[in-house]
């Protein structure tokens, strides 16, 4: 490959530290010492400041003990009382009033953040044992929540794994944030007054599952997700942030592949029906994450030879067609 065509190649490589951070999530995967919280929030789209929803969601697989597989979530969803009748129509749908995983809640938006910011502290502090039992669910498959007979009872007592990789570097911490293009919210989040979103920094190269120690860093694309993620919010309750937006570039290995929720969804075989809700999108975010990190990131590199990126449909669209055939090619 000439000089600069691999020049090329190495710029659209995604960062190491996203690559780390992808090898973090991966090896975590199966412990139940790690509490995963997504969160989104939802705007209106013509912006002035105006904040209409408000959604997160607790996960975390199920403790050894049950004797089961599978994952526990609590998922909140909350209207902002002061834009209860502002709605999103013309670049984002209207979904505030769709959330699928349990009833929403309208009240004003400090009170919203007064109970997000004492469930975060909670949750920092006691685990498991500060959400309500019957705010949890079970899923024993990605999306699939077990009802009537199907129930299985599950202590939510924590189950902590003081061998395992998570517990010897996140420091007594807890929580690992999930997103899709998550900092702004957590920026939005910080500007309202929430603290505790300061992350660990990434651990050295030799504690790092799948770390290739030849790389040169020379080789390396120079900025590095975790700048991106120094958020500097005080009183950190917060192990990592794992930023669906970056894991996907370390799937594809490709910095240029950058992909909505709603399509990472259905690449990741995830249903994502009301996108566009805050409570809904939080969860299938968990869910995409959960299906997405299952297995071990890709060698880091350039390929030897360019690969082509595969189209999203092989359907080709005739140079001349009448009106009526434009539904063939939707």
């Amino acid at each position: 490959m000439p000089r600069s065509e691999q020049e090329k190649a190495i710029r659209r490589l995604p960062p190491y530290s996203a690559y780390i951070l992808y090898s973090l999530a991966n090896s975590f995967q199966h412990d139940p010492t790690v509490i995963y919280l997504s969160v989104d929030v939802e705007w209106y789209e013509k912006g002035v400041g105006r904040t209409l929803e408000y959604g997160w969601t607790w996960s975390g697989v199920l403790p050894k003990s049950s004797g089961q597989t599978g994952w526990r979530y609590a998922s909140y969803h909350y209207i902002c009382k002061e834009c209860e009748l502002v709605t999103n129509s013309i670049y984002v749908p209207n979904r505030k009033l769709n959330f699928r995983w349990g009833k929403s809640k309208t009240i004003m938006e400090d009170e919203i953040l007064q109970e997000f910011q004492r469930q975060l502290n909670q949750v920092a502090a006691d685990g498991w044992k500060a959400i309500p039992n019957e705010d949890v669910v079970i899923e024993k498959e990605v999306g699939k929540v077990l009802k009537g007979d199907e129930k299985i009872e599950v202590d939510i007592e924590d189950e902590i794994d003081t061998s395992s990789l998570f517990y010897s570097l996140a420091e007594s911490r807890r929580i690992c944030i999930v997103g899709h293009d998550v900092i702004n919210d957590l920026k939005h989040l910080i500007t309202r007054g929430i603290r505790g979103f300061d992350p660990l920094t990434l651990p050295p190269k030799d504690r790092i599952p799948h770390y290739d120690s030849s790389l040169d860093d020379s080789q390396l694309p120079n900025d590095r997700v975790e700048e991106e993620c120094a958020l500097k919010s005080g009183n950190s309750h917060i192990a990592y942030i794992f930023d669906l937006k970056w894991l996907w570039m370390v799937r594809m290995m490709d910095r240029q592949e950058g992909i909505k929720l709603e399509r990472l969804c259905k690449e990741l075989k995830v249903d994502p029906f009301c996108c566009h809700n805050a409570g809904n999108d939080a969860r299938y975010t968990l869910h995409a994450f959960y299906a997405l990190i299952k297995d071990p990131p890709p060698d880091y590199g350039v390929p030897k030879a360019a690969t082509a990126v595969k189209p999203l449909t092989t359907t080709k669209v005739p140079k001349t067609y009448r009106s009526e055939d434009i539904f063939d090619y939707l």
